[in-house]
């Protein structure tokens, strides 16, 4: 297998792209319209909450399971049955009135969610050189931003115009379709023949949240941050008074999207053969930066700033939930990747109470010391990690 993608490797990868990115659909479609569902529920934002954190629990916990099964069940049937969950949770939720019934509906679309992301990149594992999965992984992760930016876009149009309730159905609508392209399409990966390698055993899962510690509660810290951008953003930039409420609209569905430059960053770092760990610092380092003078600043200038978070945070994506476990996976790089999305989904799911909370009772000025906080601590994990790969590499 050359470095140059065949033809067909290209057919493999834009499927598997559009396949995933429209899992979003059926995702962050909730953060645009959670102001309109806390005023028709009569409850606070912080109340409303419970619904992203419940979301990135049941995310995380079946990120673990599917990281394990992605192992051994072939992947296309997995993203399958996650997509079709999705489909039908979405459709439920579009019906809801009640607060626990909907929690209950957006924990299954949970479920439904981690269904995707190690099983896809067990087909990339299988398809392509590692020299490939290493150029491509970032590009990859561009879903994240496309895919949050079209859920977003999608959603606030689907509010202004029809209400909060049809940017569930219309994303479910279309994800439907989009199953039935990716069931005909047959894209598939090889499982092992042999059932001892791949097993789920709960000693593995053990020896792997050893053996990544350090690296997962960096990956936490960050997530924290990250999904507290993609659950609460068009909620700040909703609370703004300097900017007409169209110019917001078209906001909410830019700035996601500012996010692929991060990406591009650490794809031509990557490619230049800059150490991921160093990227990891220096991203680390100038979000903080940037996220510590937002808290002093207002307006334009502390939109400026969260955008400058949300594009080195999307750089970060790619190396924690790409990078990281396709490069040091090895042959587990399914159950990897979902060890470390679902780290990076559990202190999120904290983010959507716990920064709902904070704005409730503090405003938006004291959720910036708490990000902060989080990305110093991160930054220190990324530290120990780099001085324990740099030890391993001496034994070797």
């Amino acid at each position: 297998m050359t470095d140059a993608l065949t033809t067909q490797q290209r057919q493999w990868v834009v499927v598997a792209w559009l396949t995933y990115a429209g899992f979003y659909l059926g995702r962050f479609n909730l953060s645009p319209a959670v102001p309109t569902i806390a005023e028709d529920l009569n409850v606070s934002l912080g109340t409303v909450g419970i619904l992203g954190s419940v979301f990135f629990w049941c995310y995380a916990v079946g990120q673990i399971i599917s990281g394990q099964l992605g192992n051994i069940i072939r992947p296309r049937i997995m993203i399958s049955a996650g997509m079709l969950l999705v489909i039908i949770a979405n459709l439920l939720f579009a019906f809801g009135s009640i607060l626990w019934v909907l929690t209950l509906i957006w924990a299954i679309n949970g479920f439904g969610q981690s269904a995707g992301w190690g099983p896809m990149l067990r087909i990339l594992n299988t398809r392509l050189s590692v020299s490939q999965q290493k150029r491509l992984s970032p590009i990859f992760s561009m879903t994240f931003q496309i895919g949050t930016a079209a859920a977003w876009a999608l959603a606030t149009v689907m509010i202004y115009f029809m209400g909060w309730r049809s940017a569930f159905w219309m994303p479910a609508i279309i994800l439907l379709g989009w199953l039935v392209v990716w069931w005909w399409y047959g894209l598939d990966a090889d499982v092992a023949t042999t059932q001892t390698a791949y097993e789920f055993r709960f000693s593995d899962l053990i020896t792997d949240l050893r053996q990544f510690a350090f690296p997962l509660i960096a990956a936490s810290c960050t997530g924290f941050v990250y999904i507290s951008f993609q659950l609460w953003l068009p909620t700040l930039l909703d609370a703004t008074d300097f900017l007409p409420e169209l110019v917001v609209l078209s906001i909410t569905a830019i700035i996601p999207l500012i996010g692929i430059l991060g990406m591009q960053l650490t794809s031509i770092l990557l490619g230049r053969g800059w150490n991921v760990f160093d990227i990891n610092r220096i991203l680390l380092i100038l979000m903080a930066v940037a996220l510590l003078a937002a808290g002093f600043t207002r307006d334009i200038v502390q939109l400026v700033l969260i955008t400058v978070g949300v594009l080195l945070g999307s750089g970060l994506i790619g190396l924690f939930l790409s990078t990281l476990p396709i490069l040091i996976g090895e042959q587990r790089v399914s159950s990897a990747a979902g060890l470390f999305t679902a780290s990076w989904s559990i202190a999120g799911g904290f983010s959507s109470i716990v920064v709902g909370t904070i704005v409730d009772r503090q405003g938006w000025g004291g959720v910036y010391p708490l990000w902060v906080g989080l990305l110093v601590a991160a930054l220190i994990a990324i530290v120990i990690t780099q001085n324990q790969h740099k030890q391993q590499e001496r034994i070797a």
